[in-house]
């Protein structure tokens, strides 16, 4: 995922210095403010929904055939598909277009999560919403959270994916926090939400994970649900270092600490930095793990 520094005015008038002319001065405050103003992945994902949205007000259903082709459904990496309540593929702008006039419901991310079924299932009781799903990232060759946004117009869903940016440190500590909270109130309650993929728990590509440290074992882990039950110092990374032991000795109630460890994932068959917030409550570690990738800012 990329990340463009934000220039401030005062950056700017400090880079120019005193003498440098007023016109160079000028095209750098006009850059700074066309970086400022650039919208976001979600404010294009957006647009490109409420297009297509009022497209089909207009035109009707038989609108939805201008999505496979009308370049207005599309921008850049965006894309407009549709479906109708019964789970045929409609038409698409991307990838899906080879699935038009099949029934999807059946089809899975790489969790074996039913995502078009999904989004079906939200449109019976909401007109519009969002699904997030693990998918394939071209821009940077792994698996990603994606986010699909939809709304029901006249009796068919269209929407719009995207990738988001990766949560900033800030949303981590809310996520954490939150965790901790939920877990202290009501543990079995808590551990269900960290286990449903549509809960703030999981948000953009985020894992709750639980230690036992009385028990010295993994009580639940989002990201390996097969960690259950396996004593801490059991669980190494690809260099042996067995970092959850690590994260039990250190923690503590009093603030966030984070450790990083080069972890192997089976689905995407990559080694990835994870990178996990934790702090202590009780007899217990509730950490969140965050995969950081080039240009992260975490």
């Amino acid at each position: 995922m990329s990340y463009i520094k934000q220039v401030t005015g005062a950056m700017v008038a400090a880079a120019l210095g005193a003498v440098t002319p007023p016109a160079a001065a000028q095209e750098l405050l006009l850059a700074e403010a066309a970086v400022q103003t650039k919208p976001t992945v979600e404010q294009r994902a957006h647009q490109l929904l409420q297009r297509a949205v009022q497209h089909i007000k207009n035109k009707g259903v038989v609108g939805v055939n201008d999505f496979n082709r009308d370049a207005q459904f599309v921008d850049r990496d965006l894309y407009v598909f549709s479906l109708n309540m019964e789970g045929i593929l409609l038409s698409s702008g991307g990838w899906s277009a080879t699935l038009i006039g099949e029934n999807v419901l059946e089809q899975t991310d790489t969790d074996q999560r039913p995502f078009f079924k999904e989004i079906i299932e939200s449109a019976k009781s909401q007109t519009r919403g969002t699904v997030q799903y693990q998918w394939y990232n071209p821009a940077d060759g792994g698996m990603d959270a994606k986010l699909t946004s939809f709304e029901l117009v006249d009796g068919v869903v269209v929407a719009v994916g995207y990738f988001p940016a990766a949560p900033t440190l800030e949303q981590v500590q809310n996520v954490l926090n939150e965790a901790v909270y939920s877990f202290d109130v009501d543990p079995e309650g808590a551990l269900r939400k960290f286990a449903n993929r549509t809960s703030e728990f999981q948000f953009r590509g985020l894992r709750v994970l639980v230690l036992d440290l009385e028990q010295g074992n993994v009580l639940f882990d989002a990201a390996e649900r097969y960690l259950k039950g396996v004593s801490l110092a059991d669980v190494v990374d690809v260099t042996g270092r067995p970092f959850l032991l690590e994260i039990a000795d250190l923690a503590q109630t009093e603030f966030t600490q984070q450790l990083d460890a080069l972890i192997l994932n089976l689905k995407t068959k990559r080694v990835a930095v994870q990178r996990i917030f934790f702090k202590r409550t009780g007899s217990h570690v509730i950490g969140v793990q965050a995969e950081i990738k080039e240009n992260t800012e975490l």
